[in-house]
């Protein structure tokens, strides 16, 4: 192995790493948001307001878990399409939660008030984790122009 490749090797792996904290950052976020509203709902209105809340909140978690963990993998290895892929991402994230919201039969037990507010109160509290994540972060723009 020649040094030139051996250090090529190092920085793919630094430069790998980026996103992990953004990704851990929203998920103890959405998920302590989600937990928090699944404990209002079962104190205020019983197990189905928790449940619903939960379920709520688990379907933005699986949804942004997913489009955020592609995007590390993505940052690995097209680095010049993490952005653009991160704002793609960012909006079929949004439209699956609206389109799953509408589309989907719900069962007897869900409570639509409690499921609804704790998927929003999720997503706005995951950007804010993503954007306190992102704020410690240094992207490379144009990884060409390292």
């Amino acid at each position: 192995m020649t040094p030139t490749s051996d250090a090529g090797r190092r920085r793919a792996v630094v430069r790998g790493t980026g996103w992990r904290p953004v990704l851990v950052a929203a998920v103890v976020a959405g998920t302590a948001i989600t937990g928090l509203a699944a404990l209002l709902g079962l104190l205020v209105a019983g197990g189905e307001a928790a449940l619903s809340a939960l379920a709520g909140g688990a379907a933005v978690l699986v949804l942004s878990a997913t489009s955020l963990a592609l995007i590390d993998l993505a940052e690995r290895r097209i680095p010049r399409l993490t952005v653009p892929l991160f704002l793609v991402a960012f909006v079929i994230k949004v439209i699956g939660l609206v389109l799953l919201a509408q589309q989907a039969a719900a069962p007897d037990w869900v409570r639509p008030g409690w499921a609804a507010v704790t998927a929003a109160v999720v997503v706005v509290g995951w950007q804010a984790a993503e954007i306190r994540a992102f704020l410690g972060m240094r992207v490379t723009v144009d990884p060409a122009s390292d």
